[in-house]
């Protein structure tokens, strides 16, 4: 069964993330994310952590091009709001935690858990060179209980999986 897996991992596309470049980016939202973020990017997320949660790999691999889609939609979005929205219910939390936990337990999951974290991580890096993120770190770390000491120095050092990691990974 392992080698089944892997060979279907080998054999899913693998995504240029820097073509996933929106048209126009939202800017950085303070406040209540789950109060001020525009309703389509509301639902955008909502199904995208819907999808990307389910445990089931049949189910999960027929939802894949959907979440491309969705994955596209919500590039649009500041990376800090989709990492407060992430975190912003415990339920949400709940969904969060499947899908970076399961890949240690289900191997078809890794290939995903890998390529969801290199696109956070390339958002990152772009809003970054265009100083939309130490800005915003306060707030942002305020909001998630996150360590801006912790932090700031991944963001700094250009470590940019880390500081998915330590979002999304380390709850």
């Amino acid at each position: 069964m392992f080698s089944a897996l892997a060979k279907l991992s080998l054999s899913l596309p693998s995504f240029d993330l820097r073509s996933f470049q929106p048209e126009a980016e939202l800017s950085y939202i303070q406040g209540n994310i789950a109060d001020n973020l525009p309703a389509n990017n509301k639902a955008t997320l909502e199904k995208l952590l819907d999808n990307l949660s389910i445990e089931f790999f049949p189910t999960f691999i027929l939802y894949a091009t959907q979440n491309v889609t969705l994955g596209k939609l919500a590039n649009s979005i500041h990376p800090f709001n989709t990492f407060e929205f992430f975190l912003s219910t415990k339920e949400r939390i709940e969904k969060t935690k499947k899908i970076y936990h399961k890949t240690g337990i289900l191997v078809g999951f890794e290939y995903f858990k890998t390529q969801s974290i290199q696109g956070f991580a390339c958002f990152l890096e772009k809003r970054h060179e265009n100083d939309e993120l130490l800005p915003y770190l306060d707030d942002f770390c305020e909001k998630t209980k996150k360590e801006k000491t912790l932090l700031e120095p991944l963001i700094k050092d250009k470590n940019f999986e880390k500081f998915v990691e330590e979002i999304l990974v380390n709850l």
